[in-house]
């Protein structure tokens, strides 16, 4: 099976951003997008002012988030266009009638096209500057990163282990993932990947969460701990951010191959053969 590293940026939102900065008429719109981990954003021009265009970030757990490093690394890269933040997301205004709309399109739409990162990150960002700097933390960081996934952030002197425990409630689902885990920790063992980040695969809690909350899981459902190890290495010369974006996409792309599989190999034929029918529900994005 074959895997797509899939990008941090959400094309929609980036090409729609920058169509109504290029456009010589601000036509009215009224959008909802929706991205990766229950993320969703709101694209509006009204018809009767269509100077501006707001866009709203909904995000789930934003309350946990936004003051654990979320709020401050979105007003980092886009405090310009920040509104209002609340406890439910954040509202942007972007300006489309002045004479340099077209110019700065490209970067504007760039800059919104990692908002899920920023918003799901931020946490993640912070513990990652202060390993950069050598900054001592000490407490674990905890939340919901969607209703199957939580994810736990551990500091532990010269490094951070990422945590997140999985829920697939489709039989299908926890065969594909099973699989691309495994993947996972195989390929790492290989010498010409030994620099990349050590990850582990369990079904019971790493040794980081033994002094965690351990959630409560439906037990057909759960499949297990994926857990990934950051080195000062891992996020040096440049690499924080890149470092950021690939371990909060990593549910994403989860999902993502999950659909990828469905759609090339006949899993429901495979089950029912063996008096397993999978479910032909699909699972959230």
């Amino acid at each position: 099976m074959a895997y797509i590293l899939l990008g941090a940026d959400n094309k929609v939102l980036q090409e729609g951003i920058q169509q109504k900065l290029q456009a010589e008429k601000k036509e009215p719109c009224e959008t909802k997008l929706y991205d990766f981990d229950n993320v969703s954003y709101y694209v509006v021009v009204d018809k009767d002012d269509r100077s501006r265009m707001t866009v709203s970030l909904q995000c789930p757990n934003w309350n946990v988030l936004k003051s654990q490093g979320s709020e401050d690394w979105i007003r980092k890269k886009l405090g310009d266009y920040v509104k209002t933040v609340t406890d439910d997301g954040v509202n942007f205004e972007i300006p489309l009638g002045d004479e340099k709309s077209a110019e700065r399109a490209e970067s504007v739409g760039n800059a919104f096209s990692k908002l899920r990162v920023y918003a799901l990150g931020g946490p993640l960002y912070q513990y990652c500057k202060a390993l950069e700097e050598k900054k001592a933390l000490k407490d674990v960081f905890e939340v919901k990163f969607r209703p199957d996934t939580y994810m736990w952030i551990c500091p532990g002197g010269d490094r951070l282990t990422v945590v997140f425990s999985l829920e697939f409630p489709i039989s299908a689902d926890r065969i594909i993932v099973n699989q691309v885990l495994t993947g996972f920790v195989e390929v790492r063992k290989q010498r010409e990947f030994s620099n990349t980040p050590v990850i582990a695969y369990s079904r019971i809690p790493p040794l980081e969460l033994k002094n965690a909350k351990i959630p409560t899981y439906d037990k057909t459902a759960f499949l297990g701990y994926f857990s990934i190890l950051l080195l000062p290495e891992h996020i040096k010369e440049g690499k924080l951010e890149t470092a950021v974006e690939n371990v909060i996409g990593f549910r994403a792309y989860l999902t993502y191959h999950i659909k990828c599989a469905k759609a090339f190999f006949p899993f429901s034929n495979a089950c029912s053969s063996q008096n397993n029918v999978a479910s032909v529900e699909q699972s959230p994005i």
